[in-house]
């Protein structure tokens, strides 16, 4: 039985008692007795239903036997058929505190039944009738607290049943989540995204955040989640990857438990009511190669995070670390397969790739895009007087010249065995050509100081074709990424024509005149 239907029970109950006890009162000629008895009851019925607490329940039941006493007198006493009610404290009592309870209720209703027998019966009727009903009284409640107990016992231990099984299915599910997300080939920052959520939720965290070991051997802050930050309620602050028990975590590769002040969030939705602690737990993210990471979590207000709560990270964060291996494999694969493996640069299908889009983007948003078409002078006779190693030496210099010049700018690419290709979004021709010539010097500065030959002399030079596209017109049958590499390539060869070591350029006008062609 719910402690809400007992309350009801109770009020009903006792106030059918009490007007029956009134209307007796009355009959008898005890007017402001029944009166007094049935306003008194009903005020203090109704105030006991609905301020009724745990822990004034003892108290409560306490009044309630008083009250039933005074009942029992007003009815007749030994003669009163209504020392039943004196069950009903106990049942309260059994179902709102425990059995040390009930059987207290149980022993001083008895009593109080004992003491009204002697008081309005002679010896004959406490003999006969007072025991036997004091005995009923007795039996009966003990019946009550025995009975009650066990089924509030079983009822108890079917709601934990019932919530460790709503538990297993969650975190059952959480890592189901994170190992679909991997095996669905999503990339990294899914992975972490799926890991910190389904441990955030299953744990009932607050906020949460994942570091990767970076190569140096540190931690790097990857990923973040918070709880409500789309509601705009948050409870905590972020856990502090740089903090020795994350170390400590990653180092001993088992689950770290610490509680520090928490200090001005981080997230403009922290709240500012947060507890001046909070519990925070480090799990490592682990391999057979080794550790990849480490998953912090930041526990709500006045939470702790539970044995079973730990063991469960401990089981996501070993699914997880393989996942994230994993996608890290996939991204390493992704990025070699448009990425030149001698120069670093892009590779031909990286860079198509990469002028594709940008050419798209560019019609959509009118914005100019430019493309540079490089060459490097004389490196066959590099090749064939200083060997191979020498000519691979230039085209890693060439590598590390547009790294730094294009980075932040634009892609670099490398679409053949000299030939390099830029693509610079949003820059205009004049800008692309002024580019073009910082390119040319620092390559001649980059050989000065690469491991070449001494007797590499004259240094190779580098030619370059500059191509642009200013204003976002377009006639209905031109590709701008094909005819952008073919009028590159055009004065890239003009250059090479006029000398080499050169800058010539074909601006949009040009092209606009010139229409499309095929290469």
């Amino acid at each position: 039985m719910d402690r809400r239907y007992a309350r009801v029970l109770r009020a009903i109950v006792l106030l059918a008692g009490s007007e029956l006890a009134a209307f007796t009162a009355v009959v008898h000629g005890g007017v402001w007795a029944g009166l007094g008895t049935a306003l008194g009851a009903a005020v203090y019925v109704a105030l006991t239903s609905f301020r009724c607490r745990a822990t004034s329940c003892p108290l409560i039941a306490g009044v309630d036997l008083l009250l039933i006493t005074w009942i029992i007198w007003l009815t007749g006493g030994v003669e009163s058929g209504l020392y039943i009610l004196y069950c009903l404290p106990v049942i309260h009592l059994v179902l709102a505190q425990d059995v040390r309870f009930a059987t207290a209720g149980a022993i001083l209703a008895s009593g109080l039944y004992t003491l009204a027998t002697l008081l309005t019966a002679g010896p004959y009727q406490f003999l006969t009738i007072g025991l036997s009903n004091i005995a009923k009284v007795a039996a009966l409640s003990g019946i009550l607290v025995l009975f009650l107990a066990l089924l509030k016992r079983e009822i108890e231990m079917g709601r934990a049943l019932q919530v460790a099984l709503h538990e297993s299915l969650g975190r059952a599910a959480a890592v189901y989540g994170v190992a679909h997300v991997a095996n669905v080939g999503a990339d990294l920052r899914a992975v972490l995204t799926a890991l910190l959520e389904h441990a955030g939720k299953a744990t009932g965290a607050s906020a949460g955040i994942v570091a990767r070991v970076e190569p140096q051997g540190g931690l790097r802050e990857t990923a973040t989640w918070m709880r409500g930050r789309g509601g705009g309620s948050a409870e905590a602050q972020y856990p502090d990857c740089r903090s020795p028990e994350a170390k400590r975590a990653l180092v001993q590769s088992m689950p770290v438990v610490a509680e520090r002040r928490c200090e001005a969030g981080r997230d403009k939705n922290a709240a500012s009511t947060a507890s001046p602690s909070a519990k925070v737990i480090y799990v490592p993210l682990s391999t057979m190669r080794g550790p990849v990471g480490v998953l912090g979590l930041a526990a709500g207000r006045e939470q702790e995070f539970t044995r079973s709560e730990v063991e469960f990270l401990k089981s996501l964060c070993l699914e997880a670390a393989v996942a994230i291996e994993n996608a890290q494999l996939r991204e390493e694969l992704r990025q070699m397969a448009v990425t030149d493996y001698l120069t670093g640069v892009a590779n031909r299908r990286g860079i198509e790739q990469f002028l594709t889009q940008q050419a798209e983007g560019a019609r959509s948003r009118r914005e100019p895009l430019t493309v540079l078409m490089l060459d490097v002078d004389g490196l066959k006779r590099v090749n064939d007087v200083h060997g191979h190693a020498a000519g691979d030496e230039v085209l890693c210099a060439l590598g590390r010249v547009l790294e730094r010049h294009v980075r932040g700018r634009g892609e670099a690419g490398r679409i053949g065995g000299d030939e390099f290709l830029v693509v610079l979004p949003g820059t205009t021709g004049e800008q692309g050509e002024a580019l073009a010539h910082r390119i040319v010097d620092a390559f001649q500065r980059e050989l000065a100081r690469a491991a070449l030959p001494e007797a590499l002399s004259p240094c190779p030079g580098l030619s370059i074709g500059v191509a642009a596209l200013e204003r976002g017109e377009e006639s209905p049958d031109m590709r701008w990424e094909r005819d952008l590499i073919f009028h590159a390539d055009a004065a890239l060869y003009e250059a090479k024509e006029h000398g080499k070591g050169q800058v010539r350029s074909v601006m949009s006008s040009s092209l606009a005149e010139a229409g499309p062609r095929e290469r």
